[in-house]
């Protein structure tokens, strides 16, 4: 037993580290230092890309209502093309991780998210205007899709069900 909760509590470590080095940024998403063929550390990608995403879509639609229905147009258009690798991640996190450890990640996803979000209301209205009016295009960025990343995706083809 003691081997078994030792190792789980180095994964538990290693995404807290992982989740803590993902951020809303599109420079986030094209990380190259992570080891995308862990299918854990995959399944974190994904989680932390769509929660980030959906972190962009709920603070453009409250800060600027008028950039709501492209947000969310672009929201939309990547959970659709991502739900295949959604639903492999969260069967990943689900198998590999207690809820502990998931909420942990979680967790860290969103005090990351939220550094970002302080460094956007620290900014003047017109730079947050400017940053929501381009979020559509940010989201729909070659380095926000996923599927174009052999590795990650079949690391989490290989350990799904």
């Amino acid at each position: 037993m003691g081997p078994v909760i030792a190792t789980n509590q180095a994964t538990a470590m290693r995404l807290i580290l992982i989740a803590s080095l993902l951020t809303l940024a599109s420079h986030a998403m094209a990380q190259p230092a992570l080891d995308e063929s862990d299918p854990t550390i995959a399944a974190v990608i994904v989680y932390s890309a769509s929660y980030s995403i959906e972190r962009w879509h709920e603070y453009c639609s409250s800060e600027f209502p008028s950039t709501a229905d492209a947000v969310t147009a672009a929201r939309e258009a990547w959970m659709d093309r991502h739900q295949d690798l959604l639903t492999r991640a969260g069967d990943i996190l689900k198998s590999q991780l207690s809820y502990d450890e998931r909420m942990q990640i979680a967790v860290q996803a969103r005090l990351t998210n939220d550094e970002l979000e302080e460094k956007l209301n620290a900014a003047s209205m017109g730079s947050r205007k400017d940053w929501c009016d381009q979020s559509p295009q940010r989201i729909n960025a070659p380095e926000m899709d996923l599927r174009r990343r052999s590795v990650l995706v079949n690391a989490l083809k290989a350990l799904a069900p």
